[in-house]
């Protein structure tokens, strides 16, 4: 799964590049697994944030979600924190996560995720209209952060990530 992390944040990375001109801060990427014939998505909210969240599904429909940071040096793996979204009014929504090295570039705290949380999240930032507000909060490291992500683009990237990992919206 970690390659598939890597190969995927490389090939979004990439398309952000390509596309840094556009306004939208949300993103998804769908490919084909190979194995299974059904596709896989990436989907990165608040391109080019301090935070940015990142959801992920697989063919065989594992949906991981995280909070990723630039992190060149690499983050010590292992540690628990707490991260929240709330999209416009609605309550928000709180994850035990672990923090990991996403890649050589960037480090993050990730939560697997069942098939009715990926969707009701997915669902929530479809319909956000405002913002989503991502915080992380991590008791170990003495760190609380949190960053409001714009909504450009995270309709049609949510709808694009709902109906490639197959998720009841």
């Amino acid at each position: 799964m970690k390659s598939f992390r890597t190969l995927a944040i490389t090939s979004v990375t990439m398309m952000m590049t390509v596309t840094d001109g556009w306004s939208a801060e949300w993103t998804t990427k769908v490919d084909e697994d190979v194995f299974s014939g059904k596709s896989t998505a990436v989907m990165i909210g608040g391109v080019g944030a301090q935070l940015s969240l990142y959801m992920a599904c697989d063919g065989d429909r594992k949906n991981t979600l995280a909070v990723i940071f630039q992190a060149k040096d690499g983050i010590i793996e292992g540690v628990g924190g707490e991260l929240v979204l709330k999209a416009d009014d609605l309550e928000a929504v709180r994850f035990s996560v672990e923090s990991y090295n996403h890649n050589d570039s960037y480090g993050g705290f990730i939560v697997d995720l069942t098939a009715e949380e990926a969707g009701k999240l997915v669902q929530s930032i479809k319909s956000a209209k405002r913002r989503v507000v991502a915080g992380l909060q991590v008791p170990a490291m003495d760190i609380k952060a949190s960053n409001t992500l714009a909504t450009s683009g995270s309709t049609k990237s949510a709808d694009l990530f709902g109906k490639a990992c197959e998720l009841s919206q």
